[in-house]
């Protein structure tokens, strides 16, 4: 474990923070490695935040811990989160993607075809 300042920029000014970095080392490299994480969705949106979350997180050291207390969650909720669980509620996701420095953007897919009814 190492520890460091890791500098959070919140719409009041920029927070200091002290970090531990709970990094697992390679018992041979000695580099850090990332446990892969289990995923509850089969949906590839679902699946492609939760891990831009967790990599996020990791490249920023902060622990899931600090992240919930950051975006004013809980731990079981960002442990959910960076499994994908399809029922979260989006205005906590959204506080964490914006604690993270995130933003989540929607574009048009395809067109909508629908009939409009006739008078």
């Amino acid at each position: 474990m190492r520890q460091r300042d890791f500098a959070l920029t919140v719409p009041f000014g920029t927070l200091n923070l002290p970090v531990v970095s709970m990094d697992h080392q390679s018992p041979r490299s000695g580099r850090p490695r990332i446990r892969e994480v289990a995923m509850r969705t089969t949906n590839g949106l679902l699946a492609q935040v939760a891990k831009d979350v967790r990599m996020r997180r990791v490249e920023a050291g902060l622990t899931q811990e600090v992240l919930a207390g950051l975006s004013n969650t809980g731990l079981r909720f960002i442990r959910e989160l960076e499994q994908g669980k399809p029922t979260l509620e989006i205005g906590k996701v959204l506080e964490v993607l914006q604690t993270l420095g995130l933003r989540l953007v929607l574009d048009v897919q395809r067109p909508l075809h629908y009939a409009v009814p006739s008078a």
